[in-house]
């Protein structure tokens, strides 16, 4: 078994930095050593850097091709879409979440799921879908658009909601995934700011059928008529529009980024949950989804595989 590195400039052991499971388990045909390195200082060969992006990741990668080793990236975090993305050129690859318009110039960078966090599948029991006791299931902070989900959600019985004060106060993992494995259907509200988040990719592991806002973004003109929000978000800056311009004319973010057969139950108003969910046929959905699932977690774990064979192995 090959060995490969993984340096975070992250800590994964931080309760608030969420992917070692994911990203071992995409890498599970190699023996990884993680390495953790917040200061930039280890330049080594067969590595791949998971970082956040920022002002020194473009000198620290270039110091891996000074020393004639090709490096691979993950980049993480970039939800807000304002990390720089100028160290792309500098790395063999580039694999980061959240699908962004702008990064389509780099021919070598990929887009890849969140993922669930770490911890989630440790006591993970997938119930068959008939056999789950509540019709629908929500765990988390009422923020965004989750009050007018909630509301929708309410008027369906048979549903579960475990609402929390703050982030870090909700379930204790284990519990959340039993939560989910225990449901039909997992409301996946947007994030602080994107739709695509963590509860999603949770779901479709868990066995729930996710139910997803359709928007792309926190829409752009909504933003504009609103002064403290609009000075908070930067957008007086020529970055702000490079990077959210495009998203505000785009359709379907879910298609966009995961094709035409992405197996979700996609919203564009909470106010229909009810009607969505009654033309569902649950056990076909359910198959599809666990099916589409397992298939995206094989073929993104060969696609890496093939990345690091070719540019970090060969």
């Amino acid at each position: 078994m090959s060995r490969v590195r993984l340096i975070w400039q992250i800590d994964p052991h931080d309760p608030l930095i969420w992917e070692r499971d994911w990203l071992t388990l995409l890498l599970e045909a190699y023996d990884i050593e993680h390495v953790v390195d917040l200061k930039h200082e280890v330049v080594a060969d067969r590595a791949i850097v998971v970082t956040p992006g920022g002002r020194d990741a473009a000198g620290y990668l270039r110091r891996f091709r000074g020393a004639g080793h090709a490096v691979g990236v993950i980049h993480t975090g970039d939800e807000y879409f304002r990390s720089p993305v100028s160290f792309y050129p500098d790395a063999a690859f580039v694999y980061r979440n959240h699908d962004r318009p702008e990064t389509l110039r780099f021919p070598h960078c990929r887009f890849f799921a969140l993922g669930y966090r770490s911890g989630f599948t440790r006591d993970l029991n997938v119930r068959d879908i008939d056999a789950r006791e509540y019709l629908w299931a929500f765990a988390g902070q009422v923020k965004t658009s989750r009050a007018g989900m909630l509301r929708a959600a309410e008027r369906i019985p048979g549903g579960h909601a475990h609402v929390s004060q703050g982030f870090g106060q909700g379930l204790e993992i284990t519990a959340y995934a039993d939560l989910l494995a225990n449901a039909v259907f997992a409301l996946c509200p947007r994030g602080n700011f994107a739709v695509d988040c963590f509860r999603v990719w949770e779901a479709f592991e868990a066995g729930a059928i996710p139910v997803v806002e359709e928007e792309g973004r926190t829409p752009l003109w909504r933003d504009l008529k609103r002064p403290p929000k609009f000075l908070r978000l930067h957008a007086w800056r020529p970055a702000y529009w490079s990077g959210n311009l495009p998203l505000a004319f785009r359709g379907s973010y879910w298609l966009a980024a995961y094709g035409e057969g992405f197996p979700c139950v996609r919203l564009r108003n909470w106010r229909n949950l009810g009607e969505a969910l009654e033309r569902v046929d649950a056990e076909a959905t359910s198959r599809a989804a666990r099916a589409w699932w397992t298939e995206y977690k094989r073929s993104l774990a060969r696609r890496l595989g093939e990345d690091v064979e070719r540019h970090l192995l060969s």
